[in-house]
Parts: C-alpha cells; structure tokens; sequence
C-alpha cells in the first residue's frame, strides 16, 4: 500500500480478492480439522480483513475510496450438493463460512468508514466456467440448474465490477451484489 501512494499519491480502490486453501480443501464436513479450518479463515478471511484495514488507513486520511470484496453465492445460499455427485468437487464448508462472513463484513465496514466518505461493497459471482478444474458432468447440471442456462464468464463481472467501483454507485455502499445469471432466484 505504501508502494502505490508513493508512486500514484493515494488508493482509490481496493478490489479484495483471493482464495488461499490448505491442501485439504475439499474435504468433506466431517473430517476437516480445527488446525485446517483455522488456518483457512485466517488466510482467506483474515487476508482479506488486513488488506481492508490497510487501505482503509488511507483512505480515511483521503477522505475517499472503494472497497470492493469478492464474495461468492455460496455466502448467500447454501450450496446445491447434486450437482457435485459423480465427481472429484465439492463446495467446502470453509468457503460458506468464510464468504458469508466476508458478506457480512462488507455490512459493517460500509457503516464503520461512511463517515469518511469510504464506499464498501461486495460481488457475490455464481460459478465461472473453467475448463482446467470443472469436470463436464458438474458443468451440465450447474448449467441446467441456472436460468440463463450457463456458467459465467469472466467477463461477465467486468461492467458489475465498473459498476461498483465507479461514481455510477456513488449512493451504493454495503451492498452485496449477487451476479449468477439467475442461479439465487430459484
């Protein structure tokens, strides 16, 4: 942070978004571990709450910024297990909990940095197609199970990702914006 306000003098934006996992990420709910549980909330939530902190430092004393956290439909519902049968994936419950709670903390530094003229939001994506990671059988019923008929692509969280970093939200502050092609509605 100190490196971009020596170089551009302040942080307009900080798009928060990362996904450290242990290697026994998908483990079913049963058998994760305390010590791997911890560590993945440290390192995803906590990643995240340190990187706010930091450039909330900033742009408090600049009296503006925007802060866009990445969440996930997975912190706002719960997930749709049959699309997982029959394959090597899984929605682990670390990642519920650690969206959910990423959700709830753009709530409350929405609040918390108003008054200095901080807007705070968060995109929820629904599931972007990856060729490298989704086996097809998963991809078909994730497909068949959202309305508009289709993962996402990348770039269909570039204009939501403008959107909310951009003076078109000036008013828009706490929010979590869900962009699933339908996937919530149901």
């Amino acid at each position: 942070f100190e490196k971009t306000v020596n170089d551009f003098g302040k942080i307009d934006i900080l798009i928060n978004n990362a996904w450290p996992r242990t290697d026994d990420w998908g483990a079913r709910f049963e058998k994760i571990k305390a010590d791997s549980l911890y560590k993945n909330l440290c390192d995803h939530a906590g990643g995240y709450f340190l990187c706010c902190q930091h450039a909330a430092n900033y742009m408090k004393k600049q009296k503006e910024g925007v802060i866009l956290n990445m969440g996930s439909i997975y912190g706002v519902v719960g997930p749709h297990f049959p699309i997982y049968e029959n394959t090597d994936m899984t929605c682990p419950a670390a990642y519920s909990l650690i969206k959910g709670g990423i959700h709830t903390f753009t709530k409350y530094l929405a609040t918390y940095l108003a008054p200095y003229n901080v807007r705070v939001n968060c995109m929820a994506p629904g599931g972007i197609a990856d060729n490298t990671r989704q086996e097809s059988d998963f991809v078909e019923k994730y497909n068949k199970n959202t309305p508009l008929g289709r993962m996402g692509k990348p770039e269909d969280l570039i204009g939501p990702t403008i959107f909310l970093i951009s003076d078109a939200s000036r008013y828009v502050t706490g929010e979590v914006l869900v962009v699933d092609g339908g996937w919530t509605a149901w």
